[in-house]
C-alpha cells in the first residue's frame, strides 16, 4: 500500500495508501510513541470531529478523509494530509514542524518547480514546452531542408558525397583518415560560406560523417591536389 514516494520522519517510514493517505500509527511512532498521543485519542477529540466534519461539508477530498485498515498486513488508520498536519500539531509544535518539513521534502524532491507559486510554475512549464516545440520544429525544418537540397541536386544532375565516396567516385588518389578529416572541415567551412547544406550520413568505419555537394568537393579537392 506504500506509494511511489515515501514520507520519512525521524527515520520512521510513514506508509501511504493507494489514495495518498498517510498512516497515523506510523506518525505516532515517529513522534516518540507516547501512549497519550495515540491516534485513537486524537480521533475521539472534539477538534478531530469538527475538522473531519468540516472537510466533508467543504468536499475537500474526493474519498473519505479517514480509513481504517485491518487486513493483517497494512493495519492502521490512514488520513489525508490536512489531518496529518492537525494530528502533528495536537502532539506538539516541534513535531508539527517536523511533519511540515518532511512533507515539503516529499513533494519537492525531484521537482525544482514545486516550490514556485502556481502561476510561475505554469509559466515556466509553458516556456519549457515552447522551447521543446521549437527544438522539434528546427529538427523537422532541417530534415526538410536536406530533402529539398538533395531533390535540387538530383534535378540539377549533381550529387552529395562523403570525402571517401568522392575519392572513389572520381578515382582520385586515396586519402588517409587524418586527410579526410581535414578535407571534411574545409568542405564544411566552404559550404557554410556559400550557404550550401551539409548532409550527415553514417559510415560503418567512421560513424556519422559529412556528405557534401559535388561543387564543394570539386573546389576542396582541387586545392588539395594542387598541394600534393
Amino acid at each position: 500500500m506504500a506509494g511511489s514516494n515515501s514520507l520519512t520522519i525521524s527515520d520512521v517510514l510513514v506508509r501511504m495508501d493507494h489514495d495518498g493517505r498517510f498512516c497515523l500509527n506510523d506518525l505516532h511512532r515517529a513522534s516518540g510513541g507516547n501512549p497519550s498521543h495515540r491516534p485513537g485519542h486524537w480521533l475521539r477529540s472534539q477538534q478531530a470531529h469538527d475538522l473531519i466534519a468540516e472537510m466533508g461539508d467543504a468536499q475537500i477530498c474526493a474519498g473519505p478523509p479517514v480509513v481504517t485498515v485491518n487486513d493483517g498486513i497494512n493495519n492502521g488508520t490512514f488520513v489525508v494530509k490536512e489531518l496529518v498536519y492537525a494530528y502533528a500539531m495536537w502532539i506538539s509544535p516541534k513535531f508539527h514542524l517536523q511533519v511540515i518539513r518532511a512533507y515539503d521534502t516529499l513533494v519537492t524532491d525531484g521537482d525544482p518547480l514545486a516550490t514556485l507559486p502556481p502561476e510561475q510554475r505554469a509559466l515556466v512549464a509553458l516556456m519549457i514546452d515552447q522551447a521543446e516545440t521549437k527544438k522539434r520544429l528546427a529538427v523537422t525544418e532541417d530534415k526538410v531542408a536536406r530533402i529539398e537540397a538533395k531533390q535540387q541536386a538530383f534535378e540539377e544532375g549533381s550529387k552529395f558525397f562523403t570525402i571517401i565516396g568522392y575519392v572513389v567516385w572520381k578515382g582520385l588518389p586515396s586519402v588517409s583518415a587524418s586527410e579526410a578529416a581535414a578535407l571534411g572541415k574545409r568542405a564544411t567551412r566552404l559550404s557554410k560560406e556559400q550557404c550550401i547544406l551539409v548532409d550527415r550520413v553514417r559510415d560503418p568505419r567512421f560513424g556519422v560523417v559529412g556528405s557534401y555537394h559535388e561543387s564543394i568537393l570539386e573546389a576542396v579537392f582541387a586545392e588539395f591536389l594542387e598541394g600534393l
